[in-house]
């Protein structure tokens, strides 16, 4: 999707939204991203799967 698009979603979700600003192409903005990737995704999960994150701890 274009960036510009992006912004547009953004800029109408208002605070329901986040953007997560990546580098790279559709394959490949996970790998060019890395971290920045890893820490947006981990962010979404915990934001809107909560469960989810206390299934992966290792505590249980």
């Amino acid at each position: 999707m274009p960036f510009s698009h992006g912004q547009a979603l953004l800029e109408t979700a208002g605070d329901r939204g986040t953007l997560l600003e990546l580098r790279g192409d559709h394959n490949t903005g996970f790998l060019v991203s890395g971290q920045t990737y890893l820490e947006g995704l981990e962010t979404f999960i915990s934001r809107h799967l909560p469960q989810a994150q206390n299934r992966a701890s290792p505590d249980r």
